[in-house]
Parts: C-alpha cells; sequence; structure tokens
C-alpha cells in the first residue's frame, strides 16, 4: 500500500505549485489504498463537490462497477505533498482506453480534489503523465465546472461548454432572505397557494430519512414514480438498473447513523402518501440535488408537490448553515423557479495518444451539437414529440 504525505494548507500549497518545478505523478491501483489521503483531503480543506466523496464515489464503484480498473491518481508538489487527487475509472471502448470520472451521469460535477490554482501548463503535462502512466488513449471529463468553491476547476482550462449547465443557489442563514433572493414574488406567492391547496388534500409533512425504514420507505416510491412518469416520457428509466438502485439505497444508508450519509433523502407526505421525493449528494457545505419525483394522482400534481418539496429541502438546507443548494444539469422549469444562478460547465477530453486525438474530436463534435440543440427551442420540441410518439408505440 502506498504511503501519503500529510495533507497540506491551501496556502502552503499555492506557494509550491506555482515554484516552477514540475508537478510528480503518483498512481494507486484501486480506491481503498488511497482512501486515507482521501479522506484526509475531504477533513483538510480540498475543494470537491459532494460526488467527489469517498463514500459517494465508493458506493457507486461497489454496486454499479464491481471488477473496474479504478486507479487514483495524485499530482505532488516539488516537496512531494499532494496538489491534487484524480480517481477514473479505465474503460475500454471502441478500441480505446478511455478514463473516465466514477459516477457517469449519476455524477452531477466531475472535478479532481484540490488545493490550489495549478498552472495551466504545468497541469497539462501532470494530466498526459497520468493518462500515460494508467496506460489511457483519452482523458474524458463530462460537466467540469468552470469554478468551485471560488477557485478555478483545473480541469475547465482545457475543455469546451458542456450541451448543458447546473443551476444553484446560495443559501444564507435566513430562509425566507434566501427565498427572497433567489425566487421572484410571483413564484413565491404560486408556491403559497399551491401549498394551501395540497394541504385540503390531507396533512402535509415535511421529513428527512434517519432510519433504515424511512430510507426504504422513500426509495420504494420514489423507484415506482419514477418508473411511471419515464414510461409517459417514452425516455428510458435508469433507475430500472438493479445495480443503479444499490447504489442509490447503500449511499443512503451507509454512515446514516452519523447523519452524514453520502446521498440525503427527503420526502413530502399528503396524509400517510409519499407524494414527493428528492435525493442529494451531501457534504458538509453542500445539497446537490440527484433525482426527484412526484406523485402521478391528478389531484395532487396540480399543487406541484415536488416544488413544494424543494421549497422545503431549501429551506432546511438554510437552517442547517450549508452554503450552497443545486439541482444538478439540464434544464428544467422548476431549476430556475429555486436556483438563481447558472454553474458553468465544460466536456474536458483530453488525447493522450494519436488514437485518443480522433476520439477527442469526435466526442468535442457531439457535444457541441447537442449544445445547439438544447439550446433551440423548436428542436427540442421536436425531441419531446418523438419521445412521446415513442412511449405510446
Amino acid at each position: 500500500m502506498s504511503t501519503i504525505a500529510a495533507v497540506p494548507s491551501p496556502a502552503s500549497l499555492i506557494a509550491g505549485a506555482g515554484s516552477g518545478e514540475p508537478l510528480r505523478v503518483e498512481v494507486i491501483r484501486g480506491l481503498a489504498a488511497a482512501e486515507q489521503a482521501w479522506r484526509a483531503a475531504e477533513a483538510g480543506g480540498a475543494s470537491l463537490s459532494p460526488y467527489q466523496r469517498y463514500d459517494w464515489i465508493a458506493a457507486f464503484a461497489a454496486s454499479v462497477m464491481p471488477g473496474a480498473d479504478i486507479r487514483v491518481a495524485l499530482l505532488r508538489d516539488a516537496s512531494g505533498r499532494p496538489a491534487l487527487i484524480l480517481p477514473v475509472s479505465v474503460e475500454r471502448r471502441a478500441g480505446l482506453r478511455i478514463a473516465a470520472p466514477i459516477g457517469g451521469k449519476h455524477a452531477n460535477f466531475n472535478l479532481p480534489l484540490f488545493w490550489a490554482e495549478l498552472g495551466a501548463a504545468e497541469f497539462l503535462e501532470g494530466l498526459r503523465r497520468i493518462g500515460a502512466a494508467i496506460g489511457a488513449d483519452v482523458l474524458a471529463f463530462a460537466s467540469a465546472p468552470r469554478l468551485w468553491d471560488g477557485m478555478a476547476n483545473p480541469l475547465a482550462a482545457f475543455g469546451t461548454p458542456s450541451p448543458s449547465d447546473g443551476y444553484e443557489v446560495r443559501l444564507e442563514a435566513d430562509p425566507d432572505a434566501t427565498a427572497q433572493r433567489s425566487m421572484s414574488n410571483e413564484a413565491r406567492k404560486r408556491l403559497r397557494n399551491k401549498e394551501r391547496g395540497l394541504a385540503k388534500l390531507g396533512e402535509v409533512t415535511f421529513l428527512q430519512a434517519r432510519d433504515e425504514a424511512t430510507v426504504e420507505r422513500l426509495l420504494e416510491a420514489f423507484f415506482r414514480q419514477k418508473e411511471e412518469r419515464f414510461r409517459d416520457l417514452g425516455i428510458p428509466d435508469p433507475f430500472r438498473d438493479p445495480a443503479v438502485r444499490a447504489f442509490i439505497r447503500r449511499a443512503s444508508l451507509d454512515r446514516l447513523a452519523e447523519e452524514c450519509p453520502a446521498i440525503e433523502l427527503y420526502g413530502l407526505l399528503v396524509g400517510d402518501r409519499v407524494a414527493a421525493v428528492l435525493g442529494g449528494a451531501a457534504d458538509p457545505n453542500r445539497l446537490s440535488g440527484m433525482f426527484i419525483s412526484f406523485e402521478a394522482c391528478k389531484e395532487a400534481t396540480k399543487f406541484s408537490p415536488g416544488d413544494i418539496l424543494v421549497s422545503r429541502v431549501v429551506r432546511e438546507q438554510c437552517l442547517r448553515g450549508r452554503r450552497h443548494f443545486d439541482l444538478g444539469v439540464g434544464e428544467a422549469r422548476y431549476k430556475r423557479t429555486f436556483c438563481n444562478e447558472a454553474v458553468p460547465l465544460v466536456d474536458v477530453f483530453l488525447p493522450v495518444s494519436a488514437r485518443g486525438r480522433l476520439y477527442a474530436l469526435a466526442r468535442r463534435g457531439l457535444a457541441g451539437l447537442k449544445r445547439r440543440i438544447k439550446r433551440n427551442p423548436r428542436a427540442m420540441q421536436l425531441v419531446a414529440r418523438l419521445r412521446r410518439a415513442k412511449a405510446a408505440a
């Protein structure tokens, strides 16, 4: 097992990163061997999203990709201290070895664990050496935020705009002040009216899953509601995969007794019926919405239980002292209702070999095409019609 030097302070790393000395590369095989350094990084002030928490990635890897070729790369400064930790899985596709973040489309934001803004030239050289050390043809990172915790994500310097952006709201200790800043007066008024309408159908209760029984109750409702919704839209349901369900269940239960599971679950009850469910990747500073579902009952849906649940969740995060809440990547009305800031994202396809250059060019072109389609209302209407026709067939 590799031994890792103690995690430095951000100030010491900023000084070391600019020393002009090349960053040194170390690659560890598997997650377990890197766990000690990884958890120290989380506790020591590294910039990372909840999707780079060790617990989130370990749950995904064990459930969805057992036996995968997982590597954890470290870049060290001139003194040998880690400046960056980059976990990847190495997969073979179309004859290429592709290094990609762990989590696939279930991870809304992809970035390394890092402490300082590294120089682009030295970081690019470090990435290429990482790619060569693990035998990859290309490093492929989708949905990399340009900024995180006020610092430039070092990966983003080599990216092109993603098809979609993320949506977030910065939280204040006062939930009402947060709502007034992030939501329009009209949106807040509509929400209050919907809450009153929903209350006429039964007592409305907001809850967070704090025990195994509540986790199972909310997940059973979520999987059922999502299956019905995707069937109506004519879209394959990514949550039907038993491995994905196992991941969500594991990430919601592990460390639940310590009140720090990798995924937190919230529900809105009307009477004894689960009307809506929200799950989010969590760390001390942020809750990142991964999924949401709501009951397909017409009498309830007209009062938007999903929107009511989001408003309650945002309020809870303010009271808990978190600084950020987001609703992930992709366009949706409800995201713009609650989140008043966009999170600009880029896709990074960095070739390591000659064959990797062709793959990177193709993926950049495809990402650009998707972005143009998603930003064209007529094109998106056509996509929606095709999906509905497929569902009805």
